[in-house]
C-alpha cells in the first residue's frame, strides 16, 4: 500500500511511503515492521488504531492522510485529515510516523 501524508502550507509539504506487510513485509515506511504488526491487531481497519498519549501544540496546520492498496488481497482506501503533524503523528502508534 502507499501511504501519503499531505501537510497545508504554501507550498504544501508532501510525505510518501510505501508498506507490504504479507508475504513479507518491506516498503520505505521507516519502522514498517512494527507498522504491520500495529495493523495486523486492528485487521488493516485504520479507524480502529489507536495512538500513544501525546501533547500537541494548538496550532492549525492541517494533516490528511491517505491510504491506498490492498489488505490481505482486499482493496484498502483510507483518508482522514487531523489539525496538524503532531496530532496525527500521535493518533497511531507507528502508522502515521513517516
Amino acid at each position: 500500500m502507499t501511504l501519503t501524508a499531505v501537510e497545508a502550507g504554501s507550498p504544501p509539504e508532501f510525505r510518501f511511503a510505501t508498506l507490504m506487510c504479507s508475504p513479507k513485509i518491506d516498503g520505505t515506511h521507516p519502522d514498517a515492521k512494527s507498522t504491520c504488526d500495529e495493523l495486523n491487531a486492528v485487521n488493516g481497519n485504520f479507524d480502529k488504531l489507536t495512538g500513544t498519549p501525546g501533547i500537541c501544540p494548538n496550532i492549525w496546520r492541517p494533516v490528511t492522510i491517505v491510504a491506498q492498496g490492498f489488505w490481505q488481497g482486499a482493496q484498502l482506501s483510507f483518508k482522514h485529515s487531523f489539525p496538524n503533524r503532531c496530532i496525527a503523528d500521535h493518533a497511531s502508534k507507528y502508522v502515521y510516523r513517516f
